[in-house]
């Protein structure tokens, strides 16, 4: 199955509502209370005018299917860097190697389209399904940041993950 990457609309933030508001997903996006249609409509205008963010959902070629996003989170224009953040919030499509191809498609665009040096990530250590679709994409881990959140009651250890135009270009 493919994907593209493709703007991500108005008409795609009921679901992605509905995903984030999902517990488990939540966890994994460090969010932990439910989301409502008010506050999920100005954090979408608010998203959509950011300069330092490039942001786009993720679909798949045949079936027109809106499966996840995938983003570049506070671009950093002086430094050429920027996060990267993704979603598969369809549970349909996970763990089948679709994160791992968005994660390569937003790469290009990142060292391609936007002249960026390193993209990076904050990865749980206990999702192994996150980790190791990094590292298919070509992400390397910098560190850990021990005890760095704090989810159902106990504390956990955070992958930084990243790749340089270096590592891309090769």
């Amino acid at each position: 199955m493919e994907i593209v990457l493709r703007p991500f609309e108005k008409e795609d933030i009921e679901t992605y509502r509905e995903w984030i508001n999902n517990p488990e997903i939540g966890e994994l996006i460090d969010r932990n209370l439910p989301v409502s249609k008010y506050e999920h409509e100005i954090w979408y205008h608010k998203l959509i005018q950011n300069r330092d963010a490039v942001v786009f959902a993720i679909e798949t070629i045949d079936e027109h299917k809106y499966i996840g996003n995938v983003w570049l989170w506070d671009i950093n224009w002086r430094h050429h860097k920027a996060e990267v953040r993704i979603v598969i919030g369809d549970s349909d499509y996970q763990g089948i190697g679709l994160g791992t191809d968005a994660l390569k498609l937003i790469t290009e665009c990142a060292f391609t389209e936007l002249n960026l040096n390193k993209i990076y990530a904050y990865v749980l250590c206990y999702n192994q399904r996150a980790k190791k679709s990094f590292e298919k994409a070509g992400f390397k881990i910098e560190g850990i940041l021990k005890q760095e959140r704090f989810i159902n009651g106990e504390y956990h250890d955070v992958l930084i993950v990243a790749m340089y135009r270096s590592d891309y270009d090769q």
